[in-house]
C-alpha cells in the first residue's frame, strides 16, 4: 500500500472477511498459449471468410494466413521484450497498406463500393497487429477485430453456407470468453481476479455464466427482431452499391445475341450445347440441340417480389429451328454516359406509368460467363 492508503499496481488488498483481492498490472505480458491460439484461429477464420466471398485475392489470403499465425508466435516469444524498432516497422507497414488502399479507392464513385478495399486494408492491419500483441488487452483487440472481418464477409455472402463459417467463429469466441474469465497464476504479481476464500460461487464459473447468459439473451433478441421485422424494399436505395468505373465492352454494337455457352455445330449437324449454356439465348433456337444442364449455379437473382420474366421471343418455326422475324423492333438503346444505363424503348413498349406499374429491383449475381441476354422483368427503367 502507498503512503496515502491508495493501492498500487500489483498490491494485495484486503476487501473484507475471508476475501482477498488483487490487481495485476495491465502492462504485464500474457503467458497463456491457449488464448493466443484461440485468437489466431479466430483471425484465420475471418481471413478465410473474406477469401471465400471474393473480398481478397487468393495470393493475399494465403499470405495473410501464413503471416498472421507467425506474427502471434513471434509476439509470444517477445512478449516480455518490447521493441521500439518493431513498432516503427509496423507503423511503416501500416502506411504502405493505407497508401495501397487509397490508390485502390481512387476509382470508387459510391460509398458502398469501398467496402471491399476497406476489408483488404483492415485485413493487413490485423496481420501487422499480430506481431505486437504482448498483453491480454492486445489479444482482446485482435479478437474484436476478427469480428469485423467475419462481419465484412457476411455482408458479401449470398447463401446460407456462410453459417458454417459463423459457427466456427462463434465456437472460438466462446472459448475466448472461457479463457479470459479464468485467473492466471503469476509468480511476480498478484492473481488477476478476486480470490474468494469464503464459501460462495467460483469466480471463473460466475464470469462464464454471466457471459453465457448475456450472449444467449443477445442471440435470442436479435433472432426475434430478425424474424418479425420486414425486409426493406431495395427500391429505397437510390445509389447502387458499386461503381461502373471499369466497364466490360460489349462484343459488338449490333443487336445480335452472343452466347459463350453454345459451341458451334459438329460435322454431324447436331449441336451439343455446353453444360453451363442455355440454348434459348441465340439468334435462333435449334430444337435438335441435345445435352444436359448441370447443377452448377451460373447466376443468382434477388428481387423485391415475384415478377414475370422475359428474355427473347421467337415467332418463326421451320420444323426444327425457331427464329425471331424482326429483332430490331424489340431492340433498345442504352445511354452509357451516366452512372446508370437509361434504356430507350420504342413508343409501343415504353414503361407504363403508375398505378399501372410498380417499382421493383432485381439484382443479378453472375458467376459464370453468360450471353448478352438475361431473363428479367420487362421494361426496365434503369440498368446498372
Amino acid at each position: 500500500m502507498g503512503g496515502g492508503g491508495r493501492p498500487r499496481r500489483g498490491d494485495v488488498v484486503q476487501g473484507g472477511p475471508g476475501v482477498t483481492s488483487a490487481r495485476r498490472s495491465p502492462v504485464a505480458p500474457e503467458d497463456s498459449v491457449a488464448m493466443r491460439v484461440v485468437v489466431a484461429l479466430a483471425v484465420e477464420v475471418g481471413i478465410i471468410a473474406l477469401a471465400l466471398q471474393g473480398a481478397v485475392t487468393g495470393a493475399v489470403a494465403v499470405t495473410a494466413l501464413v503471416l498472421a499465425p507467425a506474427g502471434y508466435a513471434f509476439s509470444y516469444v517477445r512478449r516480455a521484450r518490447p521493441s521500439i524498432v518493431l513498432k516503427v516497422l509496423l507503423a511503416l507497414g501500416l502506411v504502405v497498406a493505407t497508401m495501397a488502399f487509397l490508390q485502390t479507392v481512387r476509382s470508387v464513385t459510391t460509398v458502398d463500393a469501398a467496402r471491399i478495399p476497406l476489408s483488404g486494408l483492415f485485413l493487413w492491419v490485423q496481420v501487422l497487429h499480430a506481431f505486437d500483441v504482448p498483453r491480454r488487452r492486445d489479444l482482446a483487440f485482435s479478437m474484436t477485430s476478427s469480428t469485423t472481418l467475419v462481419a465484412a464477409a457476411g455482408a458479401l455472402a449470398l447463401t446460407t453456407s456462410f453459417l458454417w463459417v459463423l459457427g466456427v467463429w462463434a465456437a472460438l469466441a466462446a472459448a475466448w470468453l472461457w479463457l479470459s474469465a479464468a485467473p492466471r497464476p503469476d509468480p511476480h504479481a498478484a492473481p488477476l481476479a478476486i480470490r474468494i476464500t469464503a464459501p460462495g460461487p467460483r469466480p471463473r464459473l460466475a464470469g462464464v455464466r454471466s457471459a453465457a447468459v448475456a450472449g444467449i439473451a443477445a442471440l435470442c433478441l436479435g433472432s426475434a427482431l430478425f424474424l418479425v421485422m420486414p425486409r426493406l424494399p431495395a427500391s429505397l436505395l437510390r445509389t447502387p452499391p458499386f461503381s461502373l468505373g471499369h466497364r466490360t465492352p460489349t462484343p459488338s454494337s449490333t443487336d445480335s445475341v452472343s452466347n459463350p455457352g453454345l459451341p458451334s455445330a459438329g460435322g454431324d449437324g447436331v449441336v451439343d450445347f455446353a453444360a453451363l449454356g442455355y440454348p434459348g439465348f441465340s439468334s435462333a433456337m435449334d430444337l435438335r440441340a441435345r445435352g444436359a444442364l448441370s447443377d452448377q449455379i451460373v447466376f443468382r437473382v434477388r428481387a423485391d417480389q415475384p415478377e414475370l420474366w422475359r428474355a427473347e421471343v421467337f415467332d418463326t418455326y421451320d420444323g426444327s429451328i425457331w427464329t425471331a422475324s424482326d429483332t430490331g423492333a424489340s431492340g433498345l438503346s442504352l445511354d452509357a454516359d451516366t452512372q446508370s444505363y437509361e434504356p430507350r424503348y420504342p413508343s409501343m413498349e415504353a414503361p407504363l406509368p403508375p398505378p399501372f406499374s410498380n417499382e421493383i429491383v432485381q439484382t443479378f449475381y453472375v458467376s459464370e460467363a453468360q450471353p448478352n441476354v438475361l431473363f428479367a422483368a420487362a421494361r426496365a427503367e434503369k440498368i446498372y
